[in-house]
This record gives structure tokens, C-alpha cells and sequence, in this order.
């Protein structure tokens, strides 16, 4: 199975149908006709939700997301000889966090995981049997041998540990296999990631024109409303287009809650 991915970060939940519209030829790589199914995690209102979709549903994805109020989405899409378990169908959730993985997903051999020590009460939660619900759920035990698996996340870089930590796990994960992959993770107020070996394309949104009600008194309806920032990353086999910037391999980033990219050396 090969899964591609996309999330998109809005500053305005009200704005967010707008934005999925105008990055629509990213959305439309990530899900192209001949997809198996596809998987949607979004936080509304902070409260994670999944969705997931088979043919012939997600074959207009952007009316899906357009449908979305939130500040944040998560989308994966799968591609596989046979259509797959929803169980393996990402993103995946534990409490507030999502996570989804681009890439080859190999089954995970159950009998490989007692190499991470994974607490029983977060192992109980892999429901699936392929290598990226396994990998999500490593970097939930770091977090919680740090205790801050139930704490509120002030400070980002325990979260970029606990996924190079996981990453250079790689003979476990990948085998002989290229580490051709990028992940993301969110506990719907900070996205964090990593590009593996290949690129990530992103893209930075700052004002729109749009008619939805605002919150903001000084914009009229109908406006270009300037204070409307978002940003895309998307991992796909091209560049959606020339707007689009690209992330290079092996690099962790976080997009912080002012929708700053920021990588690392990984």
C-alpha cells in the first residue's frame, strides 16, 4: 500500500473551505481517481474527528474539505492492489493527537514490538497492523516516559525528539527499504513532521478574497480579508505548482500557532 499526504493549518476555522478551494490542485494530487480510500482527521473546536471515505466518495475530495470548519486538516490518501482495512486507513488518533505517514506501509510483525516497550494502555490503541500506526505510537511512549503525554504542550521540542527518536529506528521500520517517507503529526494547535529522503512541498497563504462571515469587525463581507493566513505541505510526486516551495529531505518542522514554518536538521 502507498499513502500520500496533505494538511492544511488555517489562522480562522471560518476560512478554511476557502483555503482548501484555492490549493485545490494539491488536493487533487494527493487524491487522484484511482485512489482506494481516503483518510480525514480534522480538530474542530480542539476536539479531533476522523472520516474515512472509499470509492466512489473520495473522488471529489475538495467538496469534502470544503465542507470542513477547522483550523486544521489532515488528509491521507491510499493507493493499494486491494482496498484496505479502515483499522489501516490514516490518520491516526490517540486522545488529542493525529498522525498520518506518506510512503510504502508495510505490515508490522506484532511479535517486532516488544523492541519499543510501548505501555500496555497506548499499545491497546493500535488497532491496524501497518508500520506507520506503530511508528505514531512510539513517539506516544516517549512522551509519556517524559510525562508529557496529558500535558499541555508549551514547549514543541520534546515532540521533535520523541519523532527523531522514532526515526532512527530505521532498520525497524524500513528494513532494506529507502526511508522514502514524510510524516505529520498535530495535536491541533502545533503541526509538527519530517521529510525522509525525499521532499515535502508547502505552500503560504496570507489574505483572501472570500464572502464568509468574519470575525473580525474591520472586514467587511465580501472583502479581501487580509488577516486570513494558512499554509500547505503535501507530499506528492511533483510540485503542485510554480506558487509552491519545497522543504528538503531529511528535515524535521514544526508550524507553531502563528503558522510559522520553522525546520531542523534531522
Amino acid at each position: 500500500m502507498h499513502t500520500q499526504i496533505l494538511a492544511i493549518v488555517v489562522n480562522d476555522p471560518l476560512a478554511m473551505p476557502f483555503l482548501v478551494r484555492h490549493l485545490a490542485e494539491a488536493v487533487d494530487l494527493v487524491a487522484p481517481g484511482d485512489a482506494q480510500a481516503v483518510g480525514i482527521g480534522r480538530f474542530e473546536q480542539g476536539e479531533p474527528l476522523l472520516s474515512k471515505l472509499r470509492q466512489p466518495c473520495c473522488s471529489s475530495l475538495v467538496d469534502t474539505l470544503a465542507d470542513i470548519h477547522g483550523r486544521t486538516i489532515l488528509v491521507s490518501c491510499h493507493h493499494s492492489a486491494r482496498s484496505p482495512h479502515a483499522y489501516d486507513v490514516a490518520p491516526f488518533r490517540y486522545r488529542n493527537w493525529l498522525y498520518c505517514q506518506a510512503g510504502s506501509a508495510r505490515p508490522f510483525p506484532p511479535e517486532e514490538r516488544e523492541r519499543l516497550a510501548i505501555p500496555t494502555y497506548i499499545e491497546k490503541n493500535i488497532r491496524g497492523s501497518t508500520t506507520p500506526e506503530v511508528i505514531f505510537h512510539h513517539c506516544l511512549a516517549f512522551l509519556h516516559r517524559q510525562g508529557l503525554l496529558a500535558a499541555e504542550m508549551s514547549d514543541p521540542a520534546p515532540v521533535r525528539k520523541a519523532l527523531s527518536s522514532a526515526l532512527s529506528l530505521d532498520d525497524l521500520w524500513f528494513h532494506a527499504e529507502k526511508r522514502a517517507a514524510s510524516l505529520f503529526l498535530s495535536d491541533g494547535e502545533v503541526l509538527f513532521g519530517a521529510s525522509l529522503e525525499r521532499p515535502l512541498y508547502y505552500r503560504q497563504v496570507s489574505g483572501l478574497d472570500g464572502g464568509w462571515p468574519c470575525d473580525d469587525p474591520d472586514e467587511p463581507p465580501a472583502s479581501r480579508h487580509a488577516h486570513v493566513r494558512g499554509i500547505a505541505l503535501v507530499d506528492t510526486d511533483r510540485l503542485p505548482s510554480a506558487e509552491w516551495q519545497t522543504l528538503g529531505p531529511n528535515r524535521l518542522f514544526q508550524v507553531d500557532r502563528n503558522l510559522q514554518l520553522e525546520s531542523f536538521a534531522l
